[in-house]
């Protein structure tokens, strides 16, 4: 096949980075809409709980600097993603290794994350309890989708992953070889 010529794997590949790289933007914003919205329900929260005000600044201060570490994360992720995803399209092989390296990486902490959600779930306050049922009677329709559309980021990159080292793609990212022709007299 020439060089050229794009596999259909790169293809698809190039479209599954994009597609994780725009649900890892939603998340971006919903990370952005908590920042600016949770700390007044931790409020509400707390006058119907009797929190006091040390535990109220507590779960704001958490979920403020959880919040702001996940949002230049992703941030970071979308720029890794849109580079490499752009780089693909012009058959460089370092754009192949940094997409399979950024794929295993945020399936590895997208993983970690839930399985560290699941284990502190289990040990909220009621001031966190009372938190989460307010933000998910107020928080508007697309916060829920966000957090739906994140569950498509396993699929997209594990897509990735596995096209990109197909035979087919590994054909389209090998460099062109030099042939020298020497003179024979």
């Amino acid at each position: 096949m020439p060089r050229w010529r794009r596999p259909w794997t790169v293809t698809v590949a190039t479209g599954a980075l994009l597609g994780t790289a725009a649900v890892l933007l939603l998340q971006a914003a919903a990370c952005v809409y908590d920042l600016a919205k949770y700390p007044a329900l931790v409020d509400r929260a707390g006058r119907a709980t009797g929190a006091t005000a040390a535990d109220i600044g507590t779960e704001k201060s958490a979920s403020n600097s959880g919040d702001a570490v996940t949002l230049v994360v992703l941030l970071v992720c979308v720029l890794v993603l849109l580079t490499s995803a752009a780089g693909l399209r012009r058959a460089s092989n370092r754009a192949r290794l940094v997409s399979l390296a950024a794929s295993v990486a945020l399936l590895m902490c997208c993983t970690g994350t839930v399985v560290a959600n699941n284990l502190v779930a289990s040990q909220n306050t009621a001031l966190e309890r009372e938190a989460v049922r307010l933000q998910d009677a107020s928080y508007p329709a697309w916060f829920a989708a966000a957090d739906a559309a994140a569950l498509l980021i396993y699929p997209l990159l594990l897509v990735t992953f596995v096209l990109l080292l197909l035979p087919v793609s590994n054909r389209f990212f090998r460099a062109e070889r030099l042939v020298y022709l020497v003179p024979v007299d």
